[in-house]
């Protein structure tokens, strides 16, 4: 699972250095065999592994004959490339997909469990501060729903005052 974040440069050749956190976590085989890069949400990119891009392909309706769903493909599957790790743990993203998400010279790689988010540092950093509000009342709300006996601080116990 891919959690947290971490800050890498890109160097001369588009290549970033896959964050040793998470590298540990995969076995060697499954790093090896590479991920996918596509265009993300947000301004982003993703970064998943084939399998998680496989299933969400899967996702995808059939019906060419929809206007939004030929949108959606043609965004996320027409931009999407395999990568694969060199032998010292770099990743070469193609540079046209950077330009997409107007990442250059640095990026914030942000854990999301099954993939990763690929942004430019400032734009995630705006992102962040633009959206706390609705971090806080999504999470309010998922939350709340999302656990039996309600709102997960209302399992908190405070020690009476002596």
């Amino acid at each position: 699972m891919f959690i947290g974040k971490s800050y890498n440069t890109i160097d001369q050749k588009s290549r970033i250095l896959f964050p040793t956190k998470w590298r540990k976590l995969m076995a060697p085989k499954v790093f090896e065999e590479g991920f996918v890069v596509t265009l993300g949400l947000d301004g982003c990119l993703f970064m998943m592994m084939p399998s998680v891009f496989e299933e969400l392909m899967t996702k995808l309706p059939d019906d060419l004959g929809d206007e939004e769903t030929r949108f959606l493909a043609r965004h996320f599957v027409g931009n999407a490339e395999e990568v694969r790790p060199d032998s010292q743990g770099r990743i070469l993203v193609p540079s046209w997909q950077y330009e997409l998400a107007g990442i250059s010279g640095e990026v914030v790689m942000v854990g999301m469990g099954n993939r990763i988010e690929m942004w430019s540092v400032d734009l995630h950093g705006k992102s962040m501060q633009q959206h706390y509000e609705n971090f806080k009342r999504f999470g309010e709300k998922i939350f709340k729903r999302s656990t039996p006996a309600g709102n997960p601080a209302d399992q908190v116990v405070v020690p009476a005052s002596s």
